[in-house]
């Protein structure tokens, strides 16, 4: 049976902006996607995927077919001597997949527990939390072209960077399905300081650090610093840690010497903590509270922009554009942001 097209529907975004498109429906198949795709097709109207919209930022009209993506299958399609192929659906709830496949004995994404939005979501922006980047783990990414045929991308052709990949240039690809494979032996990653600050400090609770640990402790430490966005409107990180030259970097630190930076692999660029850049621009304080009534940043954590007044899309964009000029006059770093502008 064909989905149901309405008009005029809200568009799907955690950050709670008002925001309605031209056309909008739900679909759970494969085969009403496709259905979707000749529509917009042959009604010559742009068409938007989305999942939970714990990423975007949408303008209050969004003149577009949005499409919510919501196949919510997982299956196993190969086991091996060390490992396990998964292949979950684009509509499956992430946090959900993880703690089901931590629980499982299929370990590797545990440390990006509690990450809102959905599995197609995670491949686009690469996301990573606590030392991982879901790169690590992802063998291959199913899409949907506009023209309605299927493809299957292997890890190397998605591009993969630090909050990027080549989803996010290909914008007439649909993810509908991404394919893990998982370790069946308990190897868990503490690199990330924080994760290691609270594991220490519970050491009662934590005593040997497994994977359901990692996990268990990823969701506290998320849980004290950000606000649910079930309760507290907001897209998560809303600006990427900037990653410059060395040159930059020494300009930085004899500026404030006590910022963080992390040397990149490449050997050739350091990242710098966007909140903390944030923190010395006054982006928590009072003064700021009032540029933009109703939108702020979380008093727990610079960096998640919060919209507790479900303000509009140039309200928000304001307040952004505000903190990214006060970095930039301050220290000369152009903060880009993480989500995606609809």
């Amino acid at each position: 049976m064909a989905p149901v097209i309405q008009s005029e529907v809200p568009v799907p975004n955690t950050l709670g902006i008002p925001a309605r498109s031209s056309w909008g429906v739900k679909v759970t198949s494969i085969e009403e996607l496709k259905f979707c795709v000749k529509w917009a097709r042959d009604h010559q109207v742009d068409l938007l995927p989305v999942g939970s919209g714990s990423n975007l930022v949408p303008q209050d009209v969004v003149e577009q077919f949005v499409v919510q993506i919501g196949m919510p299958q997982i299956e196993v399609i190969a086991e091996r001597s060390n490992s396990v192929l998964v292949r979950a659906d684009a509509g499956v709830n992430w946090h959900a997949f993880v703690c089901q496949m931590t629980q499982n004995g299929w370990y590797g994404i545990e440390n990006l527990a509690l990450i809102p939005g959905l599995v197609g979501a995670t491949p686009i922006q690469n996301v990573g939390a606590y030392g991982v980047e879901v790169a690590e783990r992802i063998v291959a990414v199913h899409v949907l072209d506009k023209a309605g045929d299927e493809h299957l991308l292997q890890r190397d052709e998605c591009e993969f960077e630090y909050r990027a990949s080549v989803f996010q240039h290909r914008r007439d690809w649909i993810v509908t399905a991404v394919e893990f494979e998982l370790l069946t032996q308990p190897n868990a990653n503490l690199s990330y300081p924080a994760l290691q600050t609270h594991l220490a400090s519970n050491k009662d609770k934590y005593k040997t650090a497994t994977p359901l640990d990692v996990l268990a402790a990823v969701c506290e430490i998320r849980k004290a610093k950000l606000p649910d966005p079930d309760e507290v409107p907001n897209a998560g990180s809303f600006f990427k840690n900037p990653i410059v030259s060395p040159v930059q970097a020494e300009a930085l630190m004899g500026a404030d010497g006590s910022l963080s930076q992390y040397p990149e692999p490449d050997g050739k660029s350091y990242k710098f903590s966007a909140a903390q850049l944030l923190d010395r621009v006054g982006a928590r304080s009072e003064a700021l509270r009032e540029f933009v009534p109703g939108v702020a940043c979380w008093d727990e954590h610079a960096l998640v922009l919060v919209n507790p007044g479900r303000c509009s899309h140039g309200a928000v964009m304001a307040f952004a554009a505000e903190l990214q000029r006060r970095v930039q006059d301050q220290f000369n770093v152009e903060l880009t942001l993480e989500p995606r502008v609809v």
